[in-house]
C-alpha cells in the first residue's frame, strides 16, 4: 500500500515540522533546562490561545458544543499556564515566589482542561453559549488564581524530600478524570472524522501518560519531570493536529463533519419537505371533501379540484385571484348567507376554535362543513375549511327515518314493542311500547338480558328455542312469562329472526313482543271448562279418558298394572232433597277434598256428573296380588274417610247460619288393568258394573270386577 494512500501531503509536512520542534526542544534541554521549560509551556499556550480564536470565530457555524466548550475552557487554561510558566524556578521575575506557585498553577490549568474534556462530550448534540461558557471557566481560573497567590492550597513539593501528597493525589483526581474523558470519547467516536478521532485519543491517552510523569520526580531537573514534558509536547502537538490543523484546512468542520452532516442534513430536510408537498398534495386531491384553507386575513391559501366542483367555481373566477368576488359568488348558493357569515366570524374572533354545522343551498344540497385552525409551532397562522356534500346521504337518512316511524307505528298500533338483541343476548334497543308490554321502560331494559326479567321457569325453554334459531338462522315465535316491577306475572309473545354482518355471519336478534296475558287467561278459562268440573275443579270425562289412554301406553311401556276405581255416593239424593242443591254441592265439595287427601299426587280424580266420581291410579306394581292389595287398600281409605259425617253450614229461610250433619257413604267398584287385555272403555265399564255389585251388596263396600280373577289366572 502507498504511503500517498495513507497519508496526504500535508501531513508529511506536519509530522516533519513537528520533529523539527522536537529536535529544538532537545537541544534547549541538553544547553538550558530552564529555556526547555519554556519553549515546552510557551507551545502549551500558543496552542490554547489558538483553540479559544478559532472557536470565538466560529462557534456560529457549529452544529455541536463539543468545541465551544473545548474553546471556552483552553482561553483561561492558556492564562493559567501563562502564570504557571513565568512562576517557574528559575525564572526570577517575581521576588519572593517559591515552587508551590508553579506547581499550583500548573494543578489549576490541569483541574481545568479535565473538566473541559470531562463535559465536552456531553453536549456533541447540544449548542450551549460560547460567552457564558468561557465566563464561567475564566471566573474559576481567576478563582483558583487568588487561591494560589493567597496560599491556600497545601504544598505541592518540599525541598529535599519532593512531592507532597496533595501533589500526588490531585494528579491522580486529573488522571481519573481524563480516564472518564477518554470513555466518554470513545463512546462517541461515530461524530469524529477517523483521524481526528485517532489525535484526540492520542492527545488524552499522552496527556494522562505525562501527568503521570508529573507524580514521580523528586526535583524539578529529575529525568521523570522532562520526560512528563516530552510526553505532554507529543500529547498537546497530538492535539495542535487535531484542533488547529485539521481546524484550519477544514474550518466549518473540525472535529466532526459538521459541514457535509448539515448538508446532507439539509438535502434530506429538502427531499423530506418535497416528498411531504407531494403527499399533501396527492392527499387533498384524493380526498373526496372539499379543501380550502385560508390565511388570518381571509385570503385563500390553498383549495382542491373538488372545493371548485362542489362550489361550481369556474377556473375565470379562479384566475382572477379575487377572493372578494369568489366569496360573493359562494354566499349567492346559500339559502341563509347571513348566519354563514355570523359564524365565520365567530371562527375569527376565536382563532382556536373548532366548528361542525350544516349549509342548505338554494338548489336543495346539504354540505356539512368543518373548520379547525392551522398551527405552526403552536401560533395560529390560518385555517383549514372542509366541506362534504351529503344530500345523497340525508336523502337516504330521512327515508330510513321514515321507514322506521313507519315499522313503528305499525308495531304500536298493533300493540306490540320493538326489540333487539346483540350476539350475547343483551339488549341494544327496545321500543317506548314496551311498558305496556313488559312494565319496564327502554332504559331499564337497555344492557340487560331478557333472562333477568323472565319468569324462572321458562328460562330453559325459551333458550332452546332462541339457540336453535340462531344455528339454523331461523325465525322463531315463542311464548313466556315476564315478571314486572310490581311483581305480577305477565305472559308475552315474542316473534324475532337473526340479523347477520356483511360476512353472513349472525350477530344479534331483532323482533317483537306482544302482552298476552288476557289472551292466556281466557285460553285457561277455555282449558278449565272444557277438562274441568266448574263446582269441583276436578278433571271431567273428557280429560279423565285422555289420562286413562296416557296410561295405557305408560303401562304397556313399564310391565305394570294400573286401577281405575268407580264410586257412587250413598243417601246423597236425600240432602239435596231436604236442603237442596247449595247443601248438596257442599258436600260434593267436601267429599272432593276428601278423597285427594286418600290418593297419591300421580293419580287421578274425576267427577263423571252428579255423586259419581273416578279415581284412576296409575303405575302401580308388577305383580297383580301386589297391585290388587294396594288398590283396595286406597279404595278403602276412600271409603273410610267419606262415611265420616259431613258438617254443613248452609243459609235457612231468614238467612242465618244453619248446621247441617249428614252421613254419606261410598260404594266402590275397582277394575283392575294391564296393557294386553283390556282398552279404555272396558275398563270404564268394568269398574261401573263392580260399582253396581257393590251397591246391591249393601252399599258402603268395595267390589272388584270379576276380570282380575282372569288375571289370576
Amino acid at each position: 500500500m502507498s504511503l500517498k494512500r495513507v497519508f496526504k501531503p500535508s501531513d508529511f509536512a506536519a509530522i516533519a515540522l513537528l520533529l523539527g520542534i522536537f529536535l529544538l526542544l532537545e537541544l534547549s534541554r541538553s544547553i538550558h533546562y530552564l529555556f526547555f521549560h519554556t519553549m515546552v509551556e510557551l507551545l502549551s499556550i500558543v496552542v490554547s490561545i489558538s483553540i479559544f480564536i478559532l472557536i470565538w470565530a466560529s462557534h456560529r457555524q457549529l452544529a455541536n458544543g463539543y468545541l465551544i466548550i473545548l474553546g471556552g475552557a483552553y482561553g483561561a487554561i492558556g492564562l493559567i499556564d501563562v502564570f504557571h510558566t513565568l512562576t517557574f524556578k528559575g525564572m526570577n521575575l517575581f521576588p519572593a515566589i517559591d515552587v508551590n506557585y508553579t506547581n499550583q498553577f500548573w494543578l489549576t490549568a490541569r483541574f481545568l482542561e479535565a473538566a473541559a474534556l470531562l463535559v465536552a462530550p456531553l453536549y456533541i448534540n447540544k449548542k450551549p453559549n460560547l460567552f457564558h461558557v468561557s465566563l464561567i471557566f475564566f471566573l474559576l481560573a481567576a478563582v483558583a488564581g487568588i487561591a494560589v497567590i493567597n496560599r491556600w492550597f497545601p504544598a505541592t513539593f518540599v525541598t529535599g524530600t519532593g512531592l507532597t501528597p496533595f501533589k500526588i493525589y490531585s494528579e491522580i483526581i486529573i488522571i481519573a478524570v481524563m480516564l472518564s474523558a477518554l470513555f466518554l470519547l470513545y463512546q462517541r467516536r461515530e461524530h469524529f472524522d477517523r483521524r481526528i478521532f485517532f489525535l484526540l485519543q492520542l492527545s488524552l491517552i499522552l496527556a494522562i501518560v505525562g501527568e503521570f510523569c508529573f507524580t514521580l520526580y523528586a526535583g524539578f531537573y529529575d529525568f521523570t519531570h522532562a520526560l512528563g514534558h516530552y510526553i505532554r509536547f507529543v500529547s498537546v502537538a497530538a492535539a495542535l493536529a487535531a484542533l488547529v490543523i485539521s481546524g484550519i484546512r477544514r474550518p466549518l468542520n473540525l472535529l466532526f463533519r459538521e459541514l457535509s452532516e448539515h448538508r446532507k442534513s439539509q438535502d434530506e430536510l429538502n427531499h423530506k419537505l418535497a416528498k411531504s408537498v407531494s403527499l399533501l398534495n396527492a392527499t387533498v386531491e384524493s380526498t373526496d371533501d372539499a379543501i380550502l384553507v385560508v390565511d388570518l386575513d381571509g385570503t385563500w391559501v390553498l383549495h382542491n379540484k373538488r372545493f371548485d366542483e362542489l362550489w361550481d367555481i369556474s377556473d375565470e373566477l379562479i384566475a382572477s385571484q379575487d377572493d372578494r368576488a369568489a366569496l360573493t359568488y359562494v354566499l349567492d348558493q346559500l339559502q341563509d348567507p347571513d348566519s354563514f357569515l355570523a359564524h365565520v366570524g365567530e371562527l375569527y374572533a376565536t382563532p382556536d376554535a373548532n366548528s361542525f354545522d350544516t349549509l342548505e343551498f338554494k338548489n336543495g344540497k346539504t354540505i356539512e362543513r368543518y373548520s379547525f385552525p392551522q398551527k405552526v409551532d403552536g401560533r395560529v397562522v390560518g385555517r383549514v375549511w372542509r366541506f362534504r356534500d351529503i344530500t345523497e346521504r340525508k336523502a337516504m337518512e330521512d327515508k330510513l327515518r321514515y321507514s322506521e316511524q313507519r315499522f313503528q307505528d305499525v308495531s304500536n298500533a298493533a300493540g306490540e314493542y320493538v326489540w333487539e338483541i346483540d350476539i350475547n343476548l343483551i339488549y341494544t334497543y327496545v321500543s317506548l311500547r314496551s311498558i305496556e308490554v313488559k312494565g319496564y321502560l327502554p332504559e331499564q331494559l337497555i344492557g340487560h338480558t331478557p333472562v333477568e326479567f323472565m319468569h324462572p321457569d321458562d328460562i330453559n325453554t325459551v333458550g332452546e328455542i332462541v339457540n336453535h334459531a340462531i344455528s339454523n338462522k331461523s325465525a322463531f315465535n315463542l311464548q313466556h312469562r315476564d315478571i314486572t316491577p310490581s311483581g305480577e306475572v305477565v305472559w308475552e309473545e315474542v316473534n324475532g329472526t337473526p340479523y347477520y354482518d356483511h360476512k353472513g355471519n349472525v350477530i344479534g336478534l331483532r323482533g317483537t313482543g306482544l302482552n298476552i296475558t288476557d289472551r292466556k287467561s281466557r285460553e285457561n278459562q277455555i282449558h278449565r271448562l272444557a277438562f274441568y268440573d266448574p263446582l269441583t275443579k276436578l278433571p271431567n270425562r273428557r280429560l279423565l279418558n285422555e289420562r286413562l289412554l296416557h296410561t295405557l301406553a305408560t303401562i304397556k311401556r313399564n310391565d305394570r298394572y294400573g286401577a281405575l276405581m268407580f264410586l257412587d255416593l250413598d243417601h246423597f239424593k236425600p240432602l239435596n232433597d231436604a236442603y237442596g242443591h247449595v247443601a248438596g254441592d257442599l258436600l260434593l265439595i267436601e267429599a272432593t277434598r276428601r278423597m285427594e287427601e286418600s290418593v297419591r299426587a300421580i293419580d287421578t280424580i274425576a267427577r263423571f256428573g252428579g255423586d259419581e266420581f273416578v279415581v284412576l291410579l296409575s303405575d302401580l306394581e308388577t305383580n297383580l296380588q301386589a297391585t290388587l292389595s294396594d288398590a283396595h287398600a286406597i279404595a278403602e281409605k276412600i271409603r273410610t274417610t267419606l262415611s265420616v259425617p259431613y258438617q254443613l253450614t248452609i243459609l235457612d229461610e231468614k238467612n242465618m247460619n244453619l248446621t247441617v250433619e249428614h252421613t254419606c257413604s261410598a260404594s266402590i267398584g275397582i277394575c283392575i288393568f294391564n296393557a294386553t287385555n283390556s282398552n279404555a272403555d272396558e275398563i270404564l265399564q268394568r269398574a261401573d258394573e263392580a260399582m253396581y255389585q257393590a251397591k246391591k251388596s249393601g252399599r258402603n263396600c268395595i267390589r272388584i270386577h270379576s276380570s282380575t280373577d282372569e288375571l289370576l289366572k
